[in-house]
């Protein structure tokens, strides 16, 4: 198959999605030794001297936000690792997909030759139920036919059991060969501490889906 017949799509790199990923992997983070004894030395002798509850709480407020600025850097860097050795490096196109009225995250290390492109949909709509009663959603075809020519489409972002497959489903009923990368979805903020993971391929326990729908 053609390289340039080969994509890589990431949904939604946008900050307040990553923002709430970066609050979950950061608990994680703490459990190693060096961070959590960096962060005992910092913050346990103010909270011991705190005099309030809510002094307390206020000083507990900015240890989580220190340690999701400690978690940043370490969640992007192997992000980015792992969409240059699975995908970039190996000749895909790699694109990323963003509601309309948003922008690609700083934790993306966008080159170049990415490709940024939107969902013909804005936040506020996305995210506003309709007459039914039911959030509307990007039209997956809108997606699709901005990648084209594409023979082989792998996907990742957010989230796994909705815009993701969502997408995935129309791509693979239109006659591609679809993959999801279930490292590079939410389930990211959690492999990313398995042993098992590694930059450059699919997690050994987390085989990403091929789709047969």
């Amino acid at each position: 198959m053609n390289e340039q017949n080969r994509s890589f799509i990431f949904l939604y790199p946008q900050e307040e999605i990553f923002d709430y990923e970066l609050e979950k992997g950061a608990i994680l983070y703490e459990g190693r030794s060096k961070i959590r004894r960096a962060l005992k030395k910092a913050f346990l002798p103010r909270i011991e001297r705190a005099e309030t509850e809510a002094e307390k709480e206020a000083i507990q407020q900015e240890a989580r936000n220190q340690l999701k600025r400690l978690f940043r850097p370490f969640y992007s860097k192997k992000l980015n690792a792992c969409i240059d050795e699975r995908y970039r490096k190996k000749g895909y196109a790699i694109n990323y997909a963003l509601l309309d009225d948003c922008a690609v995250s700083d934790i993306i290390a966008l080159t170049p030759r990415d490709r940024v492109i939107y969902v013909g949909m804005d936040a506020k709509t996305h995210r506003t139920k309709g007459s039914d009663g039911e959030y509307p959603y990007p039209k997956s075809d809108y997606i699709i036919d901005q990648l084209l020519p594409v023979g082989k489409l792998v996907i990742g972002g957010f989230h796994l059991g909705d815009c993701v497959e969502k997408l995935a489903m129309r791509a693979y009923s239109r006659g591609l060969e679809v993959l999801i990368d279930e490292d590079l979805t939410e389930l990211f903020t959690s492999k990313v501490f398995d042993k098992a993971f590694r930059t450059n391929a699919f997690s050994a326990h987390y085989p990403s889906l091929k789709i047969s729908w």
